[in-house]
């Protein structure tokens, strides 16, 4: 009960973390708005006949960020041993991570350990998961929301951490027997205690005041086995108030303008109102006594007492006033979320090198969360290598179906010989077209290689390079034209049958015969077709200069 104690403690200690977490989950899911008043009657109150609005400028904001996130393209690095020691511990990395997904795309609240992930560290900010492995030799990673997993850690990495998470009866009784939960008892806490030696699972309310220990057992793995990590957003100012700005989510420089947004826009939607109705005044000799009918019916001859004419209510001309303050507004949202261009409206002509400085003040928000992904990436996969050689498991068969092969702790070598890491490429076709169109421009400036590796940025640099070196041999040369066709045609029809076989390793020989009459050609003193007729193609960035047009759809106007 020490570590009971212990996990209610440091709740309190994180509690404006959570208060921080939880508003910005209220801004995502677009918790609905209400205009309150300023005065001392409606002071923080909803004002009586008024439009409250609620804009998804928050939704919108993070469905664009974690769909960046979650289309990036990971690459699995292993460097310190040989290529084919590599190469199998970069196998092994990658069929874990693929049983781990498809594992967890069974359960609608999780749907995949990397979505959870992309969705956590956009949102929450921090991103955490439990490792472990069964008996069966399968890797189980549960995801774990950082709003509700106290933890503490020292120089030397985390000292405990808790996933609470909310059950039915039956799904605690079916999982510790002993917990004898009443089958009609409302939902409970569950608090996955772990420490370096022990696991201790306690019952307990949401407030966490009280808990019961329902399951203790020695902790298998000598480590605590959950990886978590904090995105490097945020000023790391180490006030007294200091975590509750830790690893902060996308919102960090917008939280207080969204309310602002709101509020003109349901200011803006009231005002509209008072086009159907607006107020009059009129006069009378007893203002407390009875009210004349309204009117402004539509179509309605409404008679009035002689002397009691109503008069229209002027208000000032307050249009300017508006029109800067949600100006501002808006584009302080801009400036701390993201561009109306990136959202695809188009209308102005955009060039390479605005879209470059887009992804430049995009890169703002993404860096850090791409730096988040890759450290936790690298820290699943150690933790894994290392309980995986821990249990000593051997002929554990892992992978995609068609493509699965067999591990054994041996396979693993030495976990403090070699460097796992991760690659996080994000999928930008825009930026890939001005990438493209800046190559393309600098090409014969500048090396290919430079080109390929920092300024297309491929995902396989090395590879790129050689085959480009192919295509260019092939074109310069009919010679290695015709005998990697041959060869490709040979190696497609040792995979068909029949006619079709047939017919691929014919013209395989046709190609064969074109490679060896212009070898003889050549060796006669004939000149062969060689550069004269076979240039290589230089390609035309011109159209990839101007890019399409962008407009923002809010203000009406182009950007």
């Amino acid at each position: 009960m020490d570590n009971f104690k212990l996990i209610a403690e440091r709740r309190k200690d994180l509690a404006n973390l959570y208060q921080r977490m939880d508003g910005d989950a209220d801004a995502v899911r677009l918790k609905r708005y209400t205009l309150t008043g300023i005065s001392e009657q409606y002071k923080d109150k909803p004002l009586p006949d008024t439009v409250s609005m609620t804009m998804n400028d928050p939704q919108v904001f993070a469905t664009a960020i974690t769909a960046i996130l979650q289309n990036a393209k990971r690459q699995t690095v292993v460097e310190g041993l040989s290529d084919t020691q590599n190469k199998l511990i970069e196998d092994f990395i990658d069929a874990c991570f693929w049983w781990i997904e498809q594992d967890l795309a069974k359960r609608l609240e999780y749907q995949g350990a990397w979505k959870f992930a992309c969705n956590h560290v956009a949102i929450r900010g921090p991103i955490g998961a439990r490792i472990t492995w069964g008996d069966d030799g399968k890797p189980h990673h549960l995801p774990v929301d950082m709003r509700y997993c106290p933890f503490d850690s020292d120089s030397a990495g985390l000292v405990w951490a808790a996933n609470v998470t909310r059950r039915n009866a039956a799904a605690i009784n079916a999982e510790y027997p002993d917990a004898g939960v009443p089958a009609d008892a409302k939902s409970l806490y569950v608090c996955d205690f772990w420490n370096k030696t022990r696991n201790e699972v306690y019952l307990t309310n949401d407030n966490m005041d009280s808990g019961t220990l329902v399951f203790d057992q020695e902790n298998p793995y000598g480590e605590v086995p959950f990886v978590i990590r904090f995105p490097t957003s945020g000023f790391m100012l180490l006030d007294e108030d200091y975590l509750a700005h830790a690893g902060e989510s996308i919102f960090a420089a917008v939280r207080d303008l969204y309310p602002e947004w709101n509020r003109l826009m349901s200011i803006q939607q009231t005002k509209a109102m008072e086009l159907i109705k607006p107020g009059y005044t009129h006069e009378t000799e007893d203002p407390a006594g009875n009210k004349q009918p309204y009117p402004g019916k539509s179509g309605a001859n409404t008679p009035v007492l002689k002397g009691e004419k109503p008069e229209l209510v002027q208000k000032p001309d307050i249009n300017n006033a508006f029109q800067g303050a949600q100006a501002g507004v808006m584009n302080s949202i801009q400036k701390g979320s993201i561009n109306e261009a990136e959202l695809g409206a188009t209308q102005l002509d955009r060039t390479a090198l605005w879209i470059n400085t887009e992804t430049e003040l995009r890169n703002r928000i993404l860096t850090p969360r791409f730096e988040c992904l890759t450290s936790f990436e690298q820290g699943r996969a150690e933790m894994l290598i290392r309980q995986f050689i821990k249990h000593e498991f051997k002929g554990i068969l892992l992978g995609r179906a068609g493509f699965k092969k067999e591990y054994s702790c041996t396979d693993l070598g030495d976990p403090d010989e070699y460097t796992v890491s991760f690659t996080l490429m994000p999928e930008n076709s825009r930026q890939d077209l001005a990438n493209r169109a800046e190559a393309i421009a600098m090409k014969g400036t500048i090396s290919h290689e430079t080109i390929i590796r920092d300024i297309i940025k491929c995902d396989d640099p090395d590879g790129e390079i050689d085959r480009l070196h192919a295509e260019e041999a092939r074109q310069l040369d009919p010679i290695i034209l015709y005998f990697d066709d041959a060869m490709r045609l040979i190696d497609v029809a040792e995979k068909l049958i029949g006619d079709e076989r047939k017919r691929k390793l014919a013209m395989a020989g046709i190609l064969a015969d074109r490679m060896v009459d212009e070898i003889k050609r050549r060796k006669g003193g004939m000149e062969g077709q060689g550069t004269q007729d076979m240039q290589v193609k230089q390609g035309n960035a011109n159209p990839l200069l101007t890019m399409p047009k962008v407009v923002n759809p809010r203000m009406g106007v182009a950007r």
